[in-house]
């Protein structure tokens, strides 16, 4: 079958080109940087799920590919689909009892495992990375990662219900944003470095004919109620809804329910080609009512020059920047809704949120070479660090 042709080797080495390749890809000075292995740490990845953080590390290792650098994923295994059956197989017919399987299906190698934390070691031995990147949700499988024998980038993309923040004896912590190092530091006394999300531009950019509000996503944290309460008020402006969650369920199937109802609202599965999102959108809107620690879906509109009008929540005013407009998460519905209609209404004011968006510190902050730049120079200080106490003498005895 088609999908079985990035399968990895068993014996072979599944985290990319070999340092041999590398070296001659990349001979100048910042050659040590360039030849890199790098192993991302995350609850689950493309295409088993297609949420923000898997859309991350995906551009993320491309970009570090690209760069000349080894990259690789390890992922927690979902059992559905085409990918979820063969890899059930793979892993009952392993004559070795592995507790992973590896396909290169997205480019680069990618691991998986019922549980991150089991298969680890194994994986670290077989893709034999530099520096480990975890940025999962688990604690348990955090723990493993700082103990599992080379140095780790703990890399924060939400604020993580944990008791505790596991010690990086041979690390760094990480944050995605000013406002997620803020409330890591706040909440567990920890010193986050910031590296922001990569949205390389052009897998969104697009031609686009500015007639709708783009949302991503409906739910009660997504303010859900306030996107419908607008829509109401607002007839004559055509909403357009992009589902977020394949799954459904509970209360994000009632708000699509009340969505249907409305003739100024369309509704759409989840969009897997970026571009597609905002060929139609003249503004993104996210009320959000919960602390995400970005705003990945402006960062991407912004790419095509196309504001948002979101919450005041998280991280979500440091994507906007000057791109548009931040009301208090709590605002009325109503002021949400005279928002929108001036941006429809007032081309002058749309024409000075547009102005704000080509001057966003955001789009020159979350450029690849820029991201990839700061992760680097990151887990190049590990490397460096981990070598020179390698080689430091051992003390006398006295």
């Amino acid at each position: 079958m088609a999908y079985l042709n990035g399968i990895c080797g068993e014996g072979s080495p599944a985290s990319g080109p070999s340092s041999s390749r590398l070296s001659e890809a990349c001979p100048s000075p910042a050659s040590a940087v360039a030849s890199m292995r790098l192993l991302f740490i995350s609850d689950y990845h493309l295409p088993q799920a297609h949420r923000g953080v898997e859309v991350n590390t995906h551009a993320l290792c491309t970009a570090l590919q690209a760069e000349g650098c080894s990259a690789a994923v390890l992922a927690r295994l979902r059992p559905q689909g085409l990918l979820g059956a063969w890899s059930r197989a793979k892993l009952k017919l392993s004559s070795r009892r592995r507790l992973w399987t590896a396909e290169r299906l997205a480019g680069y190698a990618t691991y998986r495992a019922w549980r991150l934390e089991d298969a680890l070691e194994g994986v670290i031995a077989h893709a034999a990375p530099d520096v480990a990147v975890f940025q999962g949700t688990d604690r348990a499988a955090a723990g493993a990662a700082a103990a599992c024998g080379v140095p780790v980038l703990l890399y924060f993309h939400i604020i993580p219900h944990w008791p505790d923040v596991p010690a990086l004896p041979r690390g760094r912590y990480l944050a995605n944003s000013r406002f997620c190092q803020r409330r890591m530091g706040e909440r567990h006394g920890i010193d986050c470095a910031v590296v922001p999300p990569i949205v390389p531009a052009e897998p969104y950019r697009t031609r686009v004919t500015p007639e709708e509000v783009t949302v991503v996503g409906l739910s009660r944290d997504k303010g859900g109620e306030i996107v419908l309460g607008a829509a109401e008020r607002l007839p004559e402006i055509p909403f357009r809804i992009f589902a977020n969650d394949p799954h459904g369920g509970g209360r994000g199937d009632r708000l699509l329910q009340r969505a249907a109802q409305l003739p100024n609202v369309r509704l759409n599965p989840p969009q897997h080609s970026n571009a597609a999102l905002y060929r139609r959108s003249r503004l993104i809107f996210a009320p959000s009512q919960w602390e995400e620690t970005w705003g990945r879906v402006v960062t991407e509109a912004q790419v095509n020059g196309i504001p948002a009008i979101a919450s005041d929540r998280g991280g979500l005013p440091e994507a906007v920047g000057e791109g548009g407009l931040c009301l208090p998460h709590d605002a009325p519905v109503g002021e949400w809704a005279r928002a929108i209609e001036e941006a429809f209404r007032d081309p002058v004011a749309y024409q000075r949120y547009r102005e704000g968006v080509h001057r966003s510190r955001a789009r020159r902050i979350t450029a690849p070479e820029s991201v990839t730049a700061a992760l680097l120079g990151q887990a190049r200080r590990l490397v460096d660090t981990a070598g020179k106490a390698a080689r430091a003498p051992e003390a006398s005895p006295c």
